[in-house]
This record gives C-alpha cells, structure tokens and sequence, in this order.
C-alpha cells in the first residue's frame, strides 16, 4: 500500500491546493520518459537517412537561405561531419534520456538538440516538434528517473515527486485538446460539424495514410467522424479536470485520447505529433490503475509497477522543492499553457521569452480545408533521355499514400526559395547514377483546390517553379 505521508498530500482533485502543492506518484512520470524517448529515437532514425539533404549547406536549405536564422547548434556549421557528430551526439543523448543515465542533464542536453535540430530547417517543422520541446522543457524540473532508470538504481527509487510542474506536464496534452478544437471552429466553423472539412483533408496528397484513403470514400462517414472529433477534444479537457468521479473521468478521458490518436495514425500522416501524443498517455495513468494491473499480473510486471512503501523522507524527490523556484517555474508554465488564447493581454516579454525557449504552441495544422499541392519533376539526360530524377535522387520526396511519414511532405507547400534544391538535384543525381548525367531538370507545382463530396475535384493548376542546368562536368570530376 502506498505510504500514508502520500495518500495525505495527494490530490487528484484540480481544485484542491495540495493538487498543485502536494506529492505525486512517480511511475507515470518514468514511463513517460521511457515512451517519449522511444519516440524520439524514432524520429531520429527516421531523419537520419536524410542528413546531408536537411541539415548541411550542401543540402536544399543551406544555413545563408535562412532568411531570419534562430539560436541553433547547426548553425555554427554546414559541413557534412561537423554536422554527423552533432547529430550521433544527441542521439546518445537521447538514449541517455530513455535509459534515465544523468537525467536531468540529459534532459537538457536533449532539449537543446531537439529545438536546435528543428530550428534549422522551418520548413518542415511540425506541431508534433513544437511539443517535444515544451516537454523537453518541463522535465527539466520534473524527476522523471524516479523508477525504472540507471538513476534509481544508483541512488534508490523515489516513489513520489513534488506536485507542481509534473502536473502542468499532465494539462499540455489536455490544453493541447482545448486549442485545437477551439482553433477550428474559428477557422473552419461549420464545416467540422457535420461538413466536409474531414473529407477534403482525406484527398490531399501525400497527407493520407491506406486506411484515410478508405475512409475518404465515405462522405457521411467522414461527416459524423468531424462533428465526433471536436466533441471528443473539447470533452476530454473536460473530464481531465473534472473534480468528481475522478477515476472514471480520468479513464474515458484516456480512452477518447488513444482513440482519437489511434484514428489519426490509421488515417493521416501528422509528422510526429500522434506518436509523441500517444507517449502523453503515461501521465494519465493513475497509480491505482497501476497498482491494479500489478495485482492483476504479479509475475509479470507486478514486481516493476508496484507501489513503493519507504518511509517518506526516503520516498520523496528532493527535486524542485524550494517554494521560490515553484512559485516562479508555476508562473511560467501557466504563460505557457495560457499563451495560445490570451497571447495579446500578455506582457511582451512573455512573448519573447516564450519564443525564444521554443516554448510556443504550433496548433494551425489541418484546422481549415488545404488546397493539396504536390511536386512534378522531369529532367533530361545527356543522352537525350526523359527521366524524373526525384526517385535517384532524392526518394523519400514522393510519399504517395503509404505508411510512413516523410520530413518532405510539407515542402511542396512551405518551401519558397530554389537556388539551392536545384544544384542539389543536380548534383546528388550524378552522384548516384553511373549512366548518363543528368543535363537539366525542371520542377512544376501541382495545386489542386479543395472540394466538398457533392462536387467533381477542379482542375489542377501547374506552375513551373525551377528550370535547372547541370554542371555535368563539374559533378563528374
């Protein structure tokens, strides 16, 4: 059974101080931090195919195209190895993180690698990267190496941490829910009730995963699952909060959430957003769910989720417990998770601040109907042959309607400057082919508008953006 120092400073309740003062349970938090760190390992793995083409100045956004260049430890080069060590450095980082070794400087270095890293390249930064680094940034002052972590081992397990940041931590996703809903009724209105909005999205290019492209076949289907998704998000901040029938609020409000993020991995590629929101369910989980399912399964798990049973002043993390630096990091983090709704009744340097620690809210995605844009290449070899060069060049540009995500889907969209993925192209062709060069190649944008399911799709409209030379000598040498 849990100590009685902790069942009389716990609170579930919002609307009680020691919700906010008191002590919580520090399993949730630990598991976090291993599913978190299992996301971004993902994520790295994923960008690691395409560091040269991303992250040096030999790619298509060399650091002198960033027009307003952010705080990033890119920055300081655009050469291949600099680069390639900084990215092998925060990968071990990053296991570092997960496997909970020095965590809180860990936490730290990850966080300045991850807002560097999404820094560099705007364009194909996504809400998913805007809330791993708020994340990154509470656990700063959260202890989330209390169990299972190299921490605990060497310096025992905490089976309780102090109150106030780690629930803040619990509201973002919650807060998260609220901003989203509220952000698409302002831009999109009626058309998530009900409407065609959820349809239009199912036909863009490139966003839409097998089974979206199903569901798109589906008008009224697709009608009900819009109207369904905004009651669910404004729902769930509801339920997390709610001061009654805690437990069963808590477990509905869960359920809807992996629902709801399970529909959209099936359905629609977000870039990282539902994966790092499906590891935001660990801090949902309430320790007697825990201790259920212990006591359920004693042999298998039941030893690592048990609840601890040292005597308080050896249970408790001795992390953040100067009430000074509550009372501040408290102030901070409720700007954080106000800044979207009430951002011009802030202080301006509320403002900076939280721009400048990437602690801002990206929360416009798929809030209103797209137009779908995609890419067209066609390039001539020295041969006088016809090829696309794309797929030798450059594969993971075409996404087509698979599983997995691609950092180049929102290219076609966000991307506004040239001069260098033309040479790119060019050269990373020849690199990889040993028949014929590549001698020019021109790049078209394809845009069609979006269109309710009572309507035929309009036509597309094409755009010639590049017309490309190659220096097939220089490339060859």
């Amino acid at each position: 059974m849990p100590h009685r120092h902790y069942m009389q400073t716990r609170s579930e309740n919002p609307f009680r101080l020691a919700h906010w003062t008191g002590l919580v349970d520090s399993r949730p938090f630990a598991l976090f931090r291993i599913a978190l760190g299992i996301v971004l390992l993902q994520d790295l793995w994923a960008r690691s195919r395409d560091i040269s083409t991303f992250l040096t100045d030999d790619g298509i956004i060399p650091r002198a195209m960033l027009q307003t260049p952010s705080w990033s430890i890119f920055n300081f080069s655009g050469d291949t190895l600099p680069v390639v060590a900084l990215f092998i450095a925060g990968t071990i980082a990053t296991l570092a993180f997960t496997a909970g070794y020095r965590t809180r400087v860990a936490t730290v270095v990850v966080w300045l690698f991850f807002v560097s890293l999404h820094r560099r390249v705007p364009p194909i930064q996504t809400g998913g990267d805007s809330v791993i680094d708020i994340l990154l940034f509470f656990g700063f002052f959260t202890d989330l190496a209390a169990r299972w972590s190299f921490d605990a081992r060497r310096k025992g397990t905490r089976a309780y941490v102090q109150a106030p940041v780690p629930r803040f931590m619990q509201y973002l996703p919650a807060a998260l829910y609220l901003y989203t809903a509220r952000a698409k009724l302002l831009a999109a209105g009626t058309a998530w009730i009900n409407g065609p909005i959820l349809y239009e999205h199912l036909h863009l290019h490139g966003w839409v995963r097998p089974a979206g492209v199903l569901l798109g076949e589906h008008p009224g289907l697709c009608a009900f699952l819009g109207g369904a998704t905004i009651v669910v998000e404004f729902l769930i901040p509801v339920l997390v909060v709610l001061p009654v029938f805690i437990l069963p609020a808590r477990a509905l409000a869960t359920l809807m959430h992996v629902g709801l993020q399970l529909g959209i991995l099936l359905t629609l590629k977000v870039g990282i957003f539902t994966n790092v929101m499906l590891a935001c369910t660990a801090l949902w989980l309430q320790p007697e769910w825990l201790d259920a399912l212990s006591r359920r399964f004693p042999r298998q798990v039941g030893f690592w989720l048990r609840s601890e049973t040292e005597p308080a002043p050896n249970a408790v993390s001795a992390w953040g417990v100067n009430p000074v630096v509550q009372g501040v990091l408290a102030v901070v983090f409720a700007l954080v998770l106000l800044q979207p709704i009430v951002p011009r009744h802030l202080p301006q340097i509320t403002g900076k601040i939280v721009k400048a620690l990437e602690l801002d809210m990206k929360i416009g995605l798929f809030t209103h109907a797209y137009p779908s844009v995609r890419w067209e290449a066609s390039g001539q070899l020295a041969d006088g042959r016809v090829t696309d060069p794309f797929p030798i060049a450059a594969p993971g540009a075409y996404f087509g309607t698979g599983f997995r995500n691609s950092e180049w889907v929102q290219l076609p969209e966000r991307l506004d400057r040239f001069e260098s993925l033309g040479p790119f192209m060019c050269r990373r062709y020849n690199e990889k082919t040993t028949g014929a060069p590549l001698r020019r190649w021109t790049l078209v944008r394809v845009e069609r508008s979006p269109f309710p399911p009572d309507s035929a799709p309009p036509p597309e409209v094409r755009r010639i953006l590049l017309n490309q030379e190659c220096p097939i000598g220089a490339a060859r040498s």
